[in-house]
């Protein structure tokens, strides 16, 4: 810079070092907003993509909650129109914790020859509605879903019995329906869900399909049910699981046998 007085000039210098100072300073502030720029794109690009995916999981469980609550309320409909069932009591009636000879219902005989004989003997316990049964099991591994191994545990002489449905088909569907267990052992048998067994069986066959608990599984679904309180893990010896497809009929019958025997621990007691 020159600055003249009375025709005498004076020049300034200014370092070198001060602008190559304010180079950096302008350089590392830009190079920090384009850091700044592209962290904040990826963030906004996972937030998008784990919103997408947090929507589909609550609108499945959404879809599943309102098909529970038609359930629901299908079934409060039923018990306020139907009347208060009649029970005869006798000296012949059975009591509770001793064996029960179940008849057959009068239209047993509907049900197709070899329609039963689908079924294992060993898993007979009762009858179900004739249309359950209308064709052959299908076979396990041709189900879109399987079972996973069972666990079995005493607790304050209860039976706890855990497993879960696993859709293994890989066509992003799913398997709906309804499914009952039923816990019996040498005088017992229990039922899961709790009332799923008529207080009559006179014309009323004893496995009624609507009354099992609903299930819709795409990808894991878990199951806990407790049976009891019983006087020792030899009262209940299996677990008979019963699957019914969306349409009541009949896809899966699997026995689980307990392997527990005795008393419970005193770790379970506790």
């Amino acid at each position: 810079m020159v600055f003249k007085d009375n025709l005498a000039s004076r020049s300034f210098k200014l370092p070198l070092r001060w602008f190559n100072r304010i180079g950096w300073i302008f350089g590392t502030l830009t190079a920090a907003v384009i850091l700044l720029a592209l962290l904040s794109a990826r963030y906004a690009v996972q937030l998008r993509s784990s919103d997408s995916g947090r929507i589909e999981g609550l609108e499945e469980e959404i879809e599943e909650l309102q098909k529970q609550n038609e359930t629901l309320q299908g079934k409060l409909t039923e018990v306020q129109n139907t009347p208060p069932p009649t029970v005869a009591v006798t000296d012949a009636s059975p009591v509770p914790g001793q064996n029960v000879d179940i008849a057959a219902p009068s239209d047993a005989a509907a049900l197709p020859a070899d329609a039963l004989s689908q079924i294992p003997a060993g898993q007979r316990f009762a009858f179900v509605p004739p249309n359950s049964i209308t064709q052959p099991l299908p076979a396990t591994d041709a189900l879109p879903f399987t079972l996973t191994p069972p666990t079995f545990a005493w607790r304050s002489r209860m039976l706890s019995v855990k497993f879960a449905f696993q859709y293994i088909k890989g066509d992003g569907g799913k398997q709906e329906g309804r499914f009952m267990l039923l816990a019996r052992g040498p005088s017992h048998l229990l039922t899961y869900p709790e009332g799923a067994l008529p207080s009559s069986a006179q014309g009323t066959p004893l496995i009624q399909p609507q009354k099992g608990e609903f299930f819709s599984v795409s990808r894991y679904r878990e199951v806990m049910a407790e049976f009891g309180p019983v006087g020792s893990s030899a009262d209940l010896t299996e677990v008979q699981v019963l699957i019914f497809n969306s349409r009541g009929e009949l896809i899966l019958s699997q026995t689980l046998k307990t392997g527990l025997s005795g008393e419970p621990s005193s770790e379970a007691k506790k």
